[in-house]
């Protein structure tokens, strides 16, 4: 509308300086009124508009985008990063590059994912409110933000969702600038179990681990939560733990109509390379040292996922067999005050700690014949725990003639699960 009005004005202009420049011969304007013929005034189409959507490919079928990662983001951006670059690759028939900020010289076209050295990431980074994201296009830049690395890869995986995922045949993005707001971690997870290989917000976390949500979590609803330690032999990086004939507890309270759709289950797995506790299981004893590195990192999980869940602090449980029973008992006596209740299977404490752990509600079961972890170590602890103080709260079982493998029959064992849940610390 301006240019055509400073063009109208412009034809006026000329139109007039005719007429005071053409006289009558005394070097005055003609005053005649001219013929009303002139042809008005022709008004171009604007043309210098230019396209709001972004060239993703060239003519020659390639990209010049390259996907640059801030070089802080945990490796769960990452693989976000990585995530974008497989879907974009289906939708443009093109390879784009993925490359923390540092590796690659700035370019006009990048796709900018998480607070980095480039101009413009730490600007949207500082105007996102907690637990949000933000889409947003600065030139041909895209800058993909969020406030934690968990909002920057759920942002990520909106940006997929909304502009690549199902598309071929791409040449041009139209980008919206969209600040959203990250649901709750926990509520996005499936129903059922998960495993937590590649979950932004631990991916800085190098051991495995499950999750198991409750059908029709409601975050109004104060649940108990269950945290398995599994045994030596269940070692490794690929969640099979949970799996193991050992683990008949995690099947047994997941087909349970009285727990199945009430409880949360959290299972780390300690690396194969690794043990929860340094000690010789084989002693019998267990003289507490600097925590693990293995177990330091469980307790992380734990500590992300109780900031997250809706849970009753008064009902946190540990259920550990062999070599998980003797981190359950480390967790137990490093952590005062923080779980309700614990079921010690085939393994040992450390009787140091029996004046404090004898006001604990604690079940221990062994073997009477176990030769890979002595009966006699938590036999003796057991006797500690009395000694100092506990009654009911704590108990004992024997299996008689019965060695190392008790696990299945514990794990089995529904009066020992109802009296775990039915614990509380006030």
């Amino acid at each position: 509308m301006f240019r055509k009005i400073i063009c109208a004005f412009l034809a006026a202009l000329t139109v007039f300086a005719c007429f005071v420049s053409c006289g009558n011969g005394s070097g005055n304007a003609d005053t005649t009124e001219p013929a009303d013929n002139t042809t008005p005034a022709v008004t171009e189409p604007v043309t210098d508009v230019p396209d709001p959507s972004l060239a993703m490919v060239g003519d020659d079928g390639k990209t010049s985008y390259y996907i640059v990662v801030g070089r802080d983001c945990g490796k769960g951006v990452f693989s976000a990063a990585n995530d974008l670059k497989g879907e974009m690759y289906d939708a443009f028939m093109t390879s784009f590059w993925v490359k923390r900020d540092d590796d690659v010289e700035p370019r006009d076209t990048e796709i900018l994912i998480g607070v980095s050295t480039r101009e413009g990431t730490k600007e949207a980074f500082e105007k996102l409110d907690s637990n949000s994201y933000s889409i947003t296009v600065v030139d041909k830049k895209i800058i993909i933000s969020g406030s934690t690395d968990a909002c920057v890869a759920y942002a990520v995986d909106i940006f997929i969702d909304k502009y690549i995922n199902g598309k071929t045949d791409l040449k041009n993005l139209l980008i919206e600038n969209e600040v959203g707001t990250v649901p709750d971690g926990f509520a996005l997870l499936e129903n059922g179990w998960n495993d937590m290989t590649d979950y932004p917000g631990t991916a800085d976390i190098d051991l495995k681990y499950m999750v198991y949500k409750p059908a029709n979590y409601d975050p109004d609803k104060k649940y108990p939560v269950f945290i398995f330690m599994h045994g030596n032999g269940s070692r490794g990086d690929d969640n099979s733990h949970i799996t193991k004939d050992s683990a008949s507890i995690i099947p047994t309270l997941t087909s349970s109509e009285k727990y199945k759709n009430d409880i949360i289950i959290i299972a780390p797995q300690c690396l194969k390379s690794e043990q929860w506790v340094t000690c010789d299981h084989t002693l019998g004893e267990y003289t507490s040292k600097s925590i693990t590195t293995c177990l330091s990192e469980a307790v992380q999980i734990f500590d992300y996922w109780l900031e997250r869940i809706s849970y009753d602090e008064n009902r946190v449980y540990l259920w550990g067999n062999s070599m998980g029973s003797y981190a359950s008992w480390d967790l137990m006596q490093r952590y005062p005050g923080k779980y309700a209740a614990a079921v010690m299977v085939a393994g040992c404490g450390d009787i140091a700690f029996a004046p404090q752990l004898a006001k604990c509600n604690i079940w221990i079961h062994h073997g009477d014949i176990d030769t890979t972890v002595p009966y006699s170590g938590n036999k003796k602890m057991y006797d500690e725990l009395v000694k100092n103080g506990a009654g009911d709260n704590v108990k004992f079982t024997t299996y008689p003639g019965k060695g190392h493998s008790i696990f299945t029959a514990v794990g089995k064992d529904m009066t020992v699960i109802d009296w775990l849940f039915s614990q509380t610390l006030k």
